[in-house]
């Protein structure tokens, strides 16, 4: 038997802020359980990668630009 239910993202926080303390504690051990192992940092697309490699200001350039 299967079942597939849609729900909102508010009908979900709706429902998510009704449990009782100790549900929803262990609604929160369960989710950093489910992301924190299959987290992985995503790959920067081509813009990215582009101002991660720009030119950046050192600290002396930053402040000689705010005195200006």
């Amino acid at each position: 038997m299967q079942l597939e239910l849609h729900i909102g993202y508010n009908e979900l926080i709706s429902l998510i802020r009704q449990l009782p303390p100790a549900e929803l504690q262990r609604l929160r051990e369960d989710i950093v359980d489910l992301t924190e192992p299959t987290m992985s940092p995503i790959a920067p697309n081509n813009l990215q990668q582009l101002l991660l490699n720009g030119p950046t200001m050192s600290l002396e350039q930053a402040q000689h630009y705010d005195e200006r």
